[in-house]
């Protein structure tokens, strides 16, 4: 833990959450962890990409200027008609959150299996028990070595440690898809991609030896970078990510050009 309380975004049944909700939910759950609602409810897929959005991040930094949460055990808990709009969500934002625990319902099916990889879910049988869950969880990997994502939407190109700047939209179902792996032993950065066409990365000792140089292999072809960290970087990074001091990053490798696959 990075000295914070742990925080549950919780989406009710029907996407509508007040007060009195919040209130009833187990005794345990609310003196352990901090609780802020999120309003989900009557949205359709665009209004979910952008107001949904909204709602799911204001809550995150709302609750954040009143108490120290620990932003590795940032959790959602979802019920009923909600799961579907919820497990989307956060299957474009999986290193926002550690977890989502869900009942009465199953994840979006539109979601592909690399995203719905990069997301724990655990999958109960009422609110007691997606509590009970949260509460004995791991905390979120922020530097995961390896990741494998779709790009489902055009407004949500970062994952993790990797943003992608250029690519080509969805089409009828199709997504640019890119997988990325760090290797700090040999100071490696293996990047395979299919319709993406330039990235950056935001790095730390965690992923590579920054004060090295940086061989990144894009689509087989290799590219030898150096770091420049810097505080600038760093708080950069950290009010892009609201805050986050669990997700430190103080080096950018910007303008990385993808070639196509030979």
């Amino acid at each position: 833990k990075n000295g914070g309380v742990p925080l549950v975004l919780y989406v009710g049944d029907g996407g509508d959450v007040n007060r009195s909700v919040v209130e009833a939910l187990p005794a345990e759950l609310l003196a352990t962890c901090a609780v802020a609602p999120v309003t989900l409810a009557g949205m359709d897929a665009d209004t979910l990409l952008s107001q949904g959005r909204t709602n799911f991040l204001f809550a995150l930094a709302l609750i954040s200027q009143d108490l120290r949460i620990d932003r590795n055990r940032v959790f959602v808990i979802a019920g009923g008609d909600a799961v579907e709009e919820a497990s989307y969500l956060c299957s474009l934002l999986p290193h926002v959150t550690a977890g989502l625990a869900i009942f009465g319902n199953d994840v979006d099916p539109k979601i592909s299996a690399n995203n719905l990889n990069l997301l724990t879910i655990e999958k109960v049988d009422d609110l007691a028990a997606a509590s009970t869950w949260v509460l004995g969880a791991e905390p979120r990997d922020p530097f995961r070595k390896e990741l494998s994502f779709d790009l489902a939407e055009s407004k949500f190109p970062r994952f993790f440690w990797v943003q992608v700047k250029k690519f080509d939209p969805p089409e009828d179902g199709k997504a640019a898809t890119i997988k990325v792996t760090a290797d700090r032993a040999t100071n490696t950065i293996v990047i395979e991609a299919e319709h993406v066409y330039q990235v950056e990365l935001f790095l730390n000792d965690s992923l590579v030896d920054l004060s090295k140089p940086i061989i990144v292999r894009r689509n087989g072809q290799e590219l030898t970078l150096t770091s420049n960290p810097g505080f600038a970087t760093l708080l950069e990074n950290v009010k892009a990510y609201l805050w986050d001091t669990g997700c430190i990053f103080p080096s950018r490798l910007r303008g990385i050009d993808i070639p196509a696959k030979e």
